[in-house]
């Protein structure tokens, strides 16, 4: 089972290297302190499980579920092109203890109940070893109780530190909590870029308030201020004129944004590109996932 579960993270690494740029807005089970346990349920029925995966030649499944429509299908593009690659290194090396691996791709839609209702399906899927689950943060919170009852293993590709405060030993993430993240970010703002009074502007989503939250406790802790918090609704907002106004006339020395890297992100860095602000700019991974083909060179200074 364990050698299973390994096999499941490193294909979600991919999954997840392929989608960080939806900014979904997350490593051990959820967490370092609950990487014990983890590993306890991990460890469950080892023996039985790889006594009989010797030998067998049947696939071993792993249920993916991905936005396919609406407007997160994005995200699940990018995450389906990433699983194919990982599954063909994957088959191509003789699978796992001899077993191929096949993926289910379920449908999680672009809502909260759809994303519940795909991982009810994932878990109700007959044969699935394991899950690779959601990169939205509040979805994968939303389906946590799920995974649990069902004792699959399960990967989120989310970031959220409320991941993290789950404690269920069969949620397991591969990145780190935007609390470590943007912790990390701060420290390069103060300590590499000379900042002390910058202004954010961020999205007031989870993923977006975690970040946004990160990023202010560990700034604060340096002794730097935030001269200007501007949040905003990154399914609703279509013009930043006036956010990015307040920034270029407040006496700021930087700026972070914090947004996903489709449409909220490629407007926001478009029009702070019109500003010409003279200081550096900061972006979560999202932002800096944008393609150069979609804002030329409104990148430059990040």
């Amino acid at each position: 089972m364990r050698k299973k579960t390994l096999a499941i993270l490193a294909m979600c690494t991919a999954a997840m290297l392929g989608a960080c740029s939806s900014g979904g807005g997350e490593a051990s089970a959820t967490a370092e302190a609950s990487q014990t346990e983890a590993e306890g349920a991990a460890a469950e029925g080892e023996e039985a499980a790889e006594g009989a995966a010797e030998g067998s030649t049947a696939p071993l499944k792993i249920a993916a579920v991905i936005p396919m429509t609406g407007t997160n299908k994005e995200t699940g593009d990018m995450q389906r092109i990433a699983l194919e690659y990982a599954l063909e290194e994957v088959n191509g090396n003789g699978g796992v203890l001899g077993q191929p691996v096949e993926i289910e791709y379920i449908e999680a839609g672009s809502d909260q109940q759809a994303a519940i209702t795909g991982m009810q399906m994932a878990v109700n899927t007959e044969g699935v070893s394991g899950i690779i689950g959601s990169c939205f943060s509040q979805y994968t919170v939303a389906s946590s109780d799920i995974v649990a009852d069902a004792q699959i293993p399960s990967i989120s590709l989310g970031s959220s530190v409320n991941i993290v405060n789950q404690k269920n030993p069969y949620m397991w993430m591969c990145r780190a909590d935007d609390s470590k993240s943007l912790a990390a970010l701060a420290d390069v703002a103060y300590n590499s870029l000379g900042m002390r009074k910058p202004s954010i502007i961020y999205m007031t989503n989870a993923a977006g308030q975690g970040q946004h939250d990160g990023f202010v406790q560990r700034f604060e802790e340096l002794g730097g201020e935030i001269t200007l918090d501007l949040g905003f609704d990154n399914t609703t907002t279509s013009d930043f004129s006036p956010l990015v106004t307040q920034v270029a006339n407040s006496d700021s020395d930087g700026l972070l944004c914090v947004t996903t890297g489709f449409t909220d992100g490629v407007l926001l860095t478009t029009t702070i590109a019109n500003y010409n602000l003279p200081y550096d700019k900061l972006g979560t991974p999202s932002v800096l996932s944008i393609q150069q083909s979609q804002v030329g060179d409104a990148m430059e200074g990040y």
